[in-house]
C-alpha cells in the first residue's frame, strides 16, 4: 500500500516508501534499481496486451509480426498476447538512469516512448511514410480529467536492444501538466477495436521536489 504524499521542507515525498530515486544520487543506484526504474516505476509501465485479427485491422505486415507473442485461436483469428512497455523518455530520472544527457527535445516536449506493440506494415518513422505517421499521432493522445487533450506534434523510432521503440513527442507548452493534477492516461487506438491505456499518477512523478515528465 503506498502513502500519500505529504509536504517536507517545500518538496513532495512520500511517507513511508523512500523511493530509492529520491533518497541516492544516480550514481549510487544498482543496476536492479535502474532496471526497475525503467521498467516497473512511475514513469514506466508495463502492460500485457491480449489482440486479434480485427484489432490489428489495417495494420498487416512483416513490421509488427516479429514482435508477436504466443497466444490462442478465437472468432476473429489468432488471438495474440504481448507485453508492451510504455516509458516517459523525457524524465530526467529516466535519462539519468541511462546514464545520457537530456534528450534535445525534452525541453519543449513530453516524450514518450512505447516498446513491444506490434504496429505493423511499413515502419510509420520510416522517411517519406507521411500517411502512417500521420495515422499513430491521430490515434494517440495524453488525457487527464477536466482539460482538452494533448497530441503528439511527431512520431519517431529508436533503435535499441530487442524491438524498435516509437518515441510521440507532445508540445509542452499546450496546457501543461501540473503537479496538482492527479492523474494522466497515455491512449493508443489499436486497430478498429482496441486501445491501450497507460494510467499514471502525476504526484508519484516528483522527483527530487519537481514534477518529472
Amino acid at each position: 500500500m503506498s502513502a500519500a504524499p505529504i509536504a517536507f521542507g517545500g518538496f513532495a515525498a512520500r511517507a513511508a516508501s523512500g523511493d530509492f530515486w529520491n533518497t541516492k544520487q544516480p550514481s549510487e543506484w544498482s543496476g536492479d534499481e535502474v532496471a526497475k526504474l525503467l521498467n516497473d516505476s512511475p514513469w514506466a509501465k508495463e502492460f500485457l496486451l491480449q489482440l486479434n485479427n480485427q484489432a490489428m485491422l489495417g495494420h498487416g505486415g512483416a513490421y509488427g509480426r516479429r514482435n508477436m507473442g504466443s497466444g490462442t485461436t478465437g472468432p476473429t483469428g489468432p488471438n495474440v498476447q504481448v507485453k508492451v512497455l510504455v516509458r516517459w523518455e523525457s524524465a530526467k530520472p529516466v535519462w539519468e538512469a541511462k546514464k545520457l544527457a537530456a534528450p534535445k527535445d525534452a525541453k519543449d516536449h513530453y516524450l514518450v516512448s512505447l516498446t513491444g506493440m506490434p504496429i505493423s506494415g511499413p515502419d510509420p518513422t520510416d522517411s517519406g511514410n507521411d500517411e502512417a505517421e500521420d495515422r499513430l499521432k491521430d490515434q494517440t493522445t495524453i488525457e487527464r480529467k477536466g482539460k482538452e487533450p494533448i497530441a503528439p506534434d511527431s512520431v519517431t523510432s529508436t533503435e535499441g536492444p530487442g524491438f524498435p521503440s516509437i518515441v510521440f513527442a507532445f508540445p509542452r507548452d499546450y496546457q501543461p501538466i501540473e503537479p496538482s493534477e492527479k492523474e494522466l492516461t497515455f491512449i493508443l487506438k489499436v486497430g478498429k477495436s482496441m486501445e491501450l491505456k497507460a494510467k499514471f499518477n502525476i504526484h508519484d512523478m516528483m522527483y527530487r521536489g519537481d514534477l518529472a515528465l
